[in-house]
């Protein structure tokens, strides 16, 4: 009977462990829709007051709605303007602002989300004081940095929000699923991640069943 006494607190954990599992999943946060591949490895555009540099053209398979590019302040702090135009227009399709007052990713989230397949430049401009943006020796020939020559590229990342785990599970599925043996698919991650959820439900079924065959030795 003793071990009887440990089924609900094994149940408990078990429903805990799951819904704790469920609400990070559903939770929402941003995804990595396209990425230049060009590491944070130097300063390669030290940007002045009003001065700019663009970078393109580029397009994210999916839409996105803000942009991550890497740097830092010269000084203590300091702001930058970060706008998205179409290739070979000067007309901004959206912008945003962000303050830096330390060096690493900045993220900035866009006035208006870009369409997917959009081919499209991302301009930084500094706004307040001096921003070092950070880069290496560009790695795509056809994406070009405007003001500094065409052997250098900043590093750069277009992203969206409003995504959850389980709303990406699809994506990154198949993207995983490219890495394969041939038969394989997709549905192999779906069928292990219904089975890491089904394995909860064993463990109970399991700790139950002994916690029934110890009562009826009790008896």
């Amino acid at each position: 009977m003793r071990r009887l006494r440990w089924l609900a607190p094994v149940v408990a954990i078990a429903v805990v462990a799951v819904v704790v599992l469920l609400v990070t999943a559903a939770s929402h946060r941003d995804v990595r829709e396209y990425s230049l591949r060009v590491p944070n490895q130097e300063a390669v555009a030290l940007l002045h007051p009003s001065d700019h540099v663009c970078e393109g053209p580029v397009s994210s398979p999916h839409r996105f709605t803000g942009v991550g590019v890497w740097g830092g302040p010269a000084v203590v702090v300091s702001a930058e303007r970060i706008t998205v135009r179409p290739a070979g227009v000067d007309r901004p399709l959206a912008s945003g602002t962000i303050r830096t007052t330390a060096a690493g990713e900045q993220l900035v989230t866009l006035t208006r989300p870009v369409a997917a397949n959009a081919r499209v430049r991302i301009c930084v401009t500094s706004t307040l004081n001096t921003f070092s943006l950070d880069g290496a020796t560009a790695t795509d020939p056809d994406v070009v940095m405007t003001g500094h020559g065409h052997d250098l590229a900043f590093s750069l990342a277009l992203v969206s929000d409003h995504h959850s785990l389980l709303g990406a599970l699809p994506l990154a599925f198949g993207r995983a699923s490219l890495f394969k043996l041939s038969w394989l698919g997709s549905w192999t991650f779906w069928i292990l991640a219904i089975a890491l959820l089904a394995s909860f439900a064993v463990a109970v079924a399991a700790v139950a069943s002994a916690a029934g065959e110890d009562a009826d030795d009790d008896r």
